[in-house]
């Protein structure tokens, strides 16, 4: 208590001066009329430290915690160990923290390095108790914290006084003393006792204990148990569960009543009873046998109403609600769909984990800060770094074009890098047509601006000064492209502009007729039209000027091969359509090519290929092609089953049944959500393949395939070419070998080979989520499901495995073959020759361009896609379309009208 209070308290009644001044001026005195009257004079003083709150007398004289508040520590306890709802949403809590990945950064305003230190703080957390891991540590706090909002960390001290831990121990043992002024007593004086059998076991610090209520209040020491906030909800929920139970167990409504003959006795009817009751207890086979009754009797059942979950599903998601979980984390998803499962996601990351995570944080970090003496601080990963990635990069993106910032201070700011020697990249204004422009540009145009608003100053004439040249900053000139009319049509479709004097004065309108011009007035002079189809019209504009666009791209790779064919329009008019395709034959004819068209349907036909009736090179070549694969799906396939050798059929076949819900009940086929269940949880089983240690053996494995089959191509190609030429002696193998050597440094099959075992994974998944889906309709068991799961991952059955290595190595035999014709090409273009496969064979320059034709197999099975290919060849080796489908079984060859762009020379590949 101050001096000056103490005086005026003990020694008069009289106010301070300036209080009285104050009172005055309010008018608080009774020598006003109907004033509020002056407050009776205060006990402990004026302008004293207020009360934390209006705590009892003797608050700290007690027996037991809690014995000031509504509810105690007991019977919190014995609620929640009663009461299951509670029970799993207090786990769910603790384990969606306990499973969250954390890091130590710098503390708070501390700029210093801490790269010494972390290691330190990672030690003292690896076991903070000195026994238990981290994890299991914080589910020990989290649940104290949760159940009863109680938590309590005792600070573990070395012999020298400096703490080296954080003991967990239960938190409703401790009550918190008050100081006069109703707060937590400070160091040395004793701030909690903690009370054990009866009996004040201890005195604690706050240099001792850490008590921080996660839920805290001003009127209390204690937090606020989220149970608290329920208590007639948790209790209603037990008496229903009770009054349930006792629908199994126990009950006063029979099943049903019987009415006995009319003619029997009280005492006759009891021992019927008696004899009833005998033969049917505990035996469960005679209530499926029929039994005989005297005549007159008759079954009346009772009338008890049905169950329904909905009142239990009330209680039950305000339950939920008291501790922040959403019903569907507890499998309760009857009213979820997509979008409330995201909104309600949302809500449980804001209200129930963030501060639960930033409660946990503030403890830790307090404790490596104060206690360890450690500049650090403990941080959760929350996720959102990964979800906003995109939206953080699109708002610097859009800082950096408007001047906002610089990318120099984005990247420091990002990724905390500088750049090269301290030198800043400018800030620019960035526009499409103009690119960056530098701001120094800006401020060279802009004259004397005003500082407050950046607008021109008043009165200052503009400055005739033109954009200065930037080095570097090419400037985007005006579009000179004529008008789309004149494209289409020629100049005379853009009539040219009249002379001067020549225009006339408007004329009076011409009356227009009544049925042109619904609601439009002959004085208008304007005729109207349906407007209904004005949607329509834009759209089919769109598409013409996407086809167009699609027609100059075809125009200039025509030119390029040197023979026209008429480009197929569908939008387009086709008086417009002919119209371009004629100039553009005149085109390629005017560069010295051929204008006829596409070849004849029997001469594309005679090229193609027989399979099963095939001879001489042709058969050599589908031989090797067909052992080369059959190879390469056995090593790859032997290289998957090595991938898998850690995953388990067993554990996907289980995730599926608990996800789907055929635990304990079979499949509804119906239900279409299994198929995402199904693929989700196959998806997550073989994500595991990327981890283990035969993935890299089987990104190998492809590479291999892709490799031999590169030089397959070249070599089929350098055959082909040979025995056209009537070459003989060339070896194939030979070739096959030397291209393959030279395909060792190939960076491009690494990358091809890595999406190639990427597409294996996820086929097997979809293989997996379709054995998964169907065993669930058919309601097949655990081991049949697995038995499936296991059939569809085997590398010899896998059709992903099959099917993806057969696509890589056929997209691989394709561009080897036109790797070789791309190398003849630019032989040709630069007058020389050019060496294949390690003197396998020798190419000299051919005056012709080198064109190539689309073999298909010839037979029913060749889809419309590659028959389409084939009647549209012949192609330069830059326009050979890839295989559209797996296990194609089209080939490339020479035209027969174009040279092979090389010349083998006999024996070559022998030499």
């Amino acid at each position: 208590m101050g001096l000056r209070s103490l005086i005026a308290k003990r020694f008069g009644p009289d106010l301070p001066p300036e209080i009285l001044a104050g009172e005055q001026a309010a008018q608080m005195g009774p020598d006003h009329p109907f004033s509020p009257g002056e407050p009776v004079r205060p006990f402990d003083g004026y302008s004293r430290t207020p009360r934390a709150f209006d705590y009892q007398t003797s608050f700290n004289v007690a027996t037991r915690p809690r014995t000031h508040e509504r509810v105690s520590f007991d019977v919190l306890r014995g609620l929640i160990e009663a009461y299951d709802v509670a029970q799993v949403c207090i786990f769910h809590r603790i384990d969606s923290i306990r499973s969250l990945k954390w890091k130590l950064i710098a503390a708070e305003n501390y700029n210093g390095d801490v790269t010494d230190a972390i290691p330190l703080g990672m030690a003292a957390l690896r076991k903070p108790d000195r026994k238990h891991p981290f994890k299991s540590w914080l589910a020990q706090y989290l649940y104290d914290v949760l159940a009863y909002d109680a938590g309590a960390l005792y600070r573990m001290r070395n012999r020298g006084g400096k703490c080296v831990g954080l003991l967990p121990f239960d938190g409703t043992t401790i009550a918190p003393l008050l100081d006069y002024w109703g707060n937590s007593p400070d160091a040395p004086a004793e701030a909690y006792v903690q009370y054990a059998n009866g009996l004040p076991w201890g005195w604690l610090t706050r240099d001792d204990l850490i008590y921080e209520p996660f839920r805290p209040r001003t009127n209390s020491p204690y937090g606020h148990a989220p149970l608290e906030s329920i208590l007639l909800n948790a209790n209603t929920d037990l008496r229903f569960q009770a009054y349930f139970l006792e629908r199994f167990t126990k009950g006063n409504v029979p099943e049903a009543f019987a009415s006995a003959p009319e003619s029997w006795s009280p005492d006759q009817i009891e021992q019927f009873q008696n004899l009833w009751d005998s033969v049917m207890f505990g035996d469960q086979s005679q209530k499926h046998q029929i039994k005989w009754m005297p005549g007159g009797s008759s079954i009346a059942w009772s009338n008890e109403k049905e169950f329904t979950d909905a009142f239990s599903l009330f209680l039950m998601r305000k339950t939920a609600a008291a501790y922040h979980v959403v019903p569907a984390d507890l499998g309760f998803t009857e009213t979820v769909n997509r979008s409330s499962g995201e909104s309600q996601a949302d809500v449980q990351h804001r209200v129930g984990d963030l501060p639960l995570m930033e409660h946990v944080e503030g403890i830790l970090s307090q404790f490596l800060f104060d206690d360890m003496g450690l500049p650090l601080r403990l941080e959760f990963d929350r996720g959102e770094e990964q979800d906003d990635q995109l939206d953080v990069a699109h708002s610097d993106d859009v800082y950096i074009k408007n001047g906002v910032v610089g990318a120099s201070e984005i990247r420091e700011m990002r990724f905390g890098l500088t750049e090269p020697e301290g030198q800043q990249v400018p800030r620019f204004v960035y526009t499409t047509r103009a690119g960056p422009i530098p701001l120094s540009s800006l401020l060279d145009v802009a004259g004397p601006t005003d500082p407050e608003t950046a607008a021109p100053m008043p009165g200052v004439p503009l400055p005739h000064k033109e954009f200065e040249l930037v080095e570097g900053v090419v400037p985007v000139p005006a579009p000179k492209a004529p008008a789309l009319a004149e494209r289409l049509y020629g100049p005379p479709a853009v009539p040219g502009a009249p002379p001067p004097g020549s225009v006339q004065p408007p004329s009076q309108p011409l009356p227009v007729a009544k049925a042109e011009t619904a609601g439009i007035t002959t004085g208008t002079g304007i005729t109207s039209y349906d407007l209904d189809d004005d949607d329509e019209d834009e759209e089919r504009e769109e598409l013409a000027k996407a086809e167009i666009a699609a027609f100059r791209r075809f125009e200039k790779g025509r030119r390029k091969a040197g023979q026209w064919r008429d480009f197929t329009f569908t939008t387009v008019e086709p008086e417009v359509a002919r119209h371009l395709n004629q100039r553009g034959r005149a085109q390629v004819v005017k560069a010295g090519g051929s204008g006829r068209g596409p070849k004849d349907p029997a001469e594309v036909r005679k090229a193609t290929l027989r399979i099963g009736h095939l001879t001489g090179i042709w058969a050599t070549i589908y031989r090797r092609r067909e052992r080369l694969l059959n190879k390469h799906i056995k090593l790859v396939a032997a290289a998957w089953d090595a991938c898998l050798t850690g995953l388990h059929p067993r554990d996907v076949v289980r995730d599926f049944r608990e996800d789907a819900g055929l635990v304990a009940k079979a499949a509804n086929p119906d239900q279409d959500w299994w198929k995402g269940a199904a693929t989700a949880a196959a998806v997550a089983w073989l994500d595991g393949a990327y981890n283990s240690g035969g993935y890299p053996a089987l990104v190998t494995a492809i590479e291999d395939a892709i490799r031999e089959g590169m030089a397959e191509g070249q070599a089929d190609a350098l055959a082909l070419a040979a025995d056209k030429q009537g070459a003989t002696g060339f070896q194939i193998g030979r070739a096959f070998t030397a291209a393959n050597e030279q395909m060792a440094g190939d960076s491009g099959v690494a990358e091809r080979a890595q999406d190639t075992a990427g597409k294996v994974v996820g086929g097997a998944g979809n293989d997996v989520g379709r054995a998964l889906t169907d065993g669930a309709k058919s309601g097949a068991g655990v081991e049949d499901m697995t038995s499936d799961v296991r059939d569809a991952v085997d590398g010899d059955q896998s059709r992903s495995v099959s099917a993806n290595t057969d696509g890589a190595l056929s997209a691989a035999i394709l561009a080897g073959a036109v790797a070789l014709y791309l190398q003849a090409a630019a032989a040709q273009a630069t007058g020389g020759g050019s060496g294949q496969g390690a003197d396998a064979a020798a190419a000299s320059a051919q005056p012709p361009s080198v064109l190539l034709d689309w073999i298909t197999a010839g037979d029913d099975r060749v889809c419309d896609t590659c028959s389409g290919y084939e009647d549209s060849s012949p192609y330069t080796p830059e326009d050979v379309p890839d295989y559209p489908h797996m296990g194609c079984r089209c080939s490339i060859d020479a035209a027969d009208d174009a040279s092979a762009g090389f010349t083998v020379i006999p024996g070559a590949a022998a030499t």
